[in-house]
């Protein structure tokens, strides 16, 4: 009778070690520890995007911080919670540091070094060697992957007889030591310059830093609520220029898109093939086709190409990052990008 008290007591305490040791193993295995290693085919098979975002196989499970720059912050706002709700155990968080300086350069490799974060958006390579995907920092690997480029574009009036620019004419029109086309070999005509304002830091931070070399625009510069209002006001005044994503600029039938000059003295337009006319842009909806290779390649002196980038240590951070950069190297994340105003560049 003992023994059978024993039995029955023995049998649920059985089954109650079991089902605890088999929850713990599965917390186990949708938490993994940092230290696991992480291994990666990265041959072209593995490279080729899905479609859409839930088509992303092995997204890990946790939560990442990363960083990003300024203008990162409201186009992640557009894409981050899509990826949150179709791969909630992917719970991502960005934080901004305040512009990509050789200083903010050293946080971001220190902190990725040191698994502070699991990776971080970067607007420009961390090398300058062109085409490196692999950086080598103190005897660790950071691995960048390009997802998107960021592409300025000069809007100047249909009726403006000029063939282009150089950066350093575009210079000296913002900060005001250039007053009128004449000077860049245009009609004598005032200039009228538009920016938008400071907030839409996707195209006024790439300006100040790349353009006018961190110089304030002039006080002559009009500032405008929106690229709408500022197209409109460049269709209307024949003197009128304006910077602006490449995209919004290209689909625009009223306003001339405007070639620059690259470093071979050469001037690159932002379109392919000639200057579409504003009736066949209206009346076949054929707007300006972006010129991909040339802002692909670097011809066109206005591009940023943007990355992501993470340490390549084969830890969770890894997966991680090369998870997020697959996300948005699908064709929905590049159509999301896209809708922020970036390039896509698949």
């Amino acid at each position: 009778m003992a023994q059978k008290n024993e039995n029955l007591i023995l049998v649920p305490t059985l089954l109650i070690t079991l089902t605890i040791l088999s929850v713990g193993v599965w917390w186990l295995w949708q938490n993994v520890d940092d230290n696991e290693q992480y291994t990666e085919n990265t041959d072209d098979s593995s490279l080729r995007a899905p479609n859409t975002l839930g088509e992303v196989s092995n997204v890990p499970s946790g939560s990442f911080s990363y960083f990003g720059n300024p203008a990162w912050g409201s186009i992640q706002e557009g894409i981050d919670p899509i990826i949150r709700e179709i791969h909630p155990q992917f719970q991502i968080r960005y934080s901004t540091f305040l512009s990509q300086t050789s200083e903010q350069e050293s946080e971001i490799v220190e902190q990725l070094k040191n698994n502070q974060i699991a990776f971080s958006q970067v607007s420009s390579p961390l090398t300058n060697e062109q085409g490196a995907t692999t950086i080598e920092v103190d005897g660790n690997s950071l691995e960048q992957i390009p997802i998107a480029l960021n592409v300025i574009a000069i809007a100047v009036n249909r009726n403006l007889d000029i063939s282009g620019l150089s950066l350093e004419q575009l210079q000296g029109i913002y900060t005001g030591e250039i007053r009128n086309w004449e000077e860049v070999g245009g009609p004598n005509l005032e200039i009228i310059p538009y920016s938008d304002p400071e907030e839409e830091k996707l195209t006024v931070r790439f300006f100040l830093e790349d353009v006018l070399d961190e110089e304030n625009l002039s006080p002559e510069v009009e500032t405008v609520e929106n690229p709408t209002v500022a197209l409109r006001k460049v269709s209307e005044n024949e003197g009128a220029i304006y910077y602006g994503k490449a995209l919004q600029i290209l689909r625009n039938c009223d306003i001339k898109p405007l070639p620059l000059e690259n470093q071979e003295n050469e001037l690159v337009a932002p379109y392919q093939g000639s200057l579409v006319s504003p009736e066949e842009c209206r009346e076949t909806g054929a707007a300006h086709q972006i010129n991909r290779d040339a802002f692909q390649n670097g011809d066109y002196p206005l591009t940023r190409p943007w990355f992501i980038v993470f340490n390549k240590n084969g830890r969770h951070n890894e997966r991680a990052g090369r998870t997020y950069a697959k996300l948005l190297l699908t064709q929905q994340g590049q159509h999301l990008l896209r809708n922020q105003g970036l390039i896509s560049i698949r």
